[in-house]
């Protein structure tokens, strides 16, 4: 090789490094940034979103907040009841004990299913109670026509750990009793569910 041509690659050599020294620090910068994007695997912000999936029919662009089922601990008394038979069964024995693990556990059963009938929704536009099993009937109402929120839990309900949540709205009946309106009864955390539902009706109401 002939020193000519060890000149010219010398050359060459000290024409890149004075390029790369006259690049600025933000174009360095960005450079590394996009050496970095294109070596990083893709983020899950990059991946397709699932569905939601829902207890409820949504509409378009809605999404739920809250879905929930009443506490089982508002099923107490059916709980005792269940425990009175039960050990009073196994207490007077022969067929009684018998009869009183039956009806003990048609007690249970009964709550079980009465719970599984009930969901409590709350969406990002509307309040829901659905009610059933294989025939379902929802009472719903909107943010925006929401009038009056209560939330209470009786002294039973507090040492319990759950309360109820009651609204009136322009599509609801005040009714009358302790419950009026759409009510959420027995829920666990319902003042933190109240005040979900306060925000999003304020929210609802500013647009």
């Amino acid at each position: 090789m002939s020193q000519n041509d060890d000149n010219t690659r010398t050359g060459r050599q000290g024409q890149n490094a004075n390029q790369r020294s006259r690049q600025g620090p933000r174009q360095q910068q960005q450079q590394g940034q996009r050496q970095r994007r294109q070596s990083q695997p893709p983020t899950a912000d990059a991946q397709p979103q699932q569905p939601q999936s829902a207890s409820v029919p949504l509409l378009d662009g809605e999404s739920i907040l809250i879905d929930a089922r009443p506490a089982w601990s508002a099923y107490a008394y059916y709980f005792v009841l269940a425990a009175v038979l039960f050990l009073g069964g196994l207490a007077a024995g022969n067929q009684a004990t018998v009869l009183g693990i039956i009806a003990a556990l048609a007690i249970v059963g009964y709550v079980w299913y009465k719970r599984r009938g009930i969901r409590y929704v709350v969406t990002d536009r509307r309040m829901m109670v659905v009610t059933g099993h294989s025939s379902k009937m929802t009472n719903e109402a909107w943010m925006v026509d929401i009038k009056n929120l209560k939330t209470g839990a009786s002294f039973l309900e507090r040492v319990l750990g759950h309360g109820h949540i009651s609204v009136d709205s322009d599509i609801t009946s005040a009714g009358f009793g302790r419950f009026s309106g759409m009510t959420f009864g027995g829920i666990d955390n319902h003042e933190q569910i109240a005040q979900i539902i306060r925000e999003r009706q304020n929210s609802a109401k500013m647009d």
